[in-house]
């Protein structure tokens, strides 16, 4: 876990410097006035991995760190460890030669995703899960929010019941 922060806190540093390098510095006298001000720039940090089991299920696994607040990066941190250490109970295991090409095309296994910390619509900064698997029928469900103590178990839970509906309707 301490080598994970370590790493997030080196990545946030080599954006961080990378940025301020390769943003010019307008002189004293060209500075724009604040309604000419650029747009801030989006410094958040997609990080997305994929997963498959013994039996080809796959699933696509993705968070944001905002690399803007440390507490916040800390805690989804946290959570995609709590996600990932799940997957590996349930036979997933990372897997760098794994694709998902084809969300709506019909296969022999499950394809499944979980977006940890998504900015819900409507709810100021909140941030929630979006589970789904493709073949199990239902809509993708959010947990929300993030920052609640058992939001981990709830994910879990919500993926459990998606993965087990689409390996029932794959058998048909």
């Amino acid at each position: 876990m301490a080598r994970l922060i370590a790493l997030l806190v080196a990545l946030d540093l080599m954006v961080v410097g990378f940025s301020a390098l390769a943003q010019p510095k307008p002189a004293p006298s060209q500075t724009p006035a604040p309604s000419q001000s650029p747009v801030p720039l989006d410094r958040s940090l997609p990080v997305y991995q994929y997963y498959s089991d013994a039996g080809g299920n796959k699933v696509l696994l993705q968070t944001n760190f905002t690399l803007s607040n440390f507490d916040s990066d800390t805690r989804s941190l946290r959570r995609l460890h709590g996600i990932v250490a799940g997957l590996n109970e349930r036979g997933f295991k990372k897997n760098p030669d794994t694709s998902i090409r084809d969300w709506d095309k019909r296969e022999s296994f499950t394809k499944c995703y979980v977006y940890l910390d998504e900015l819900q619509p409507g709810k100021k900064g909140d941030t929630g899960a979006r589970v789904w698997c493709a073949e199990s029928g239902i809509s993708e469900f959010v947990v929300t929010p993030s920052e609640n103590p058992k939001h981990v178990q709830q994910v879990l839970e919500r993926f459990d019941l998606f993965l087990t509906k689409a390996k029932q309707n794959l058998k048909k």
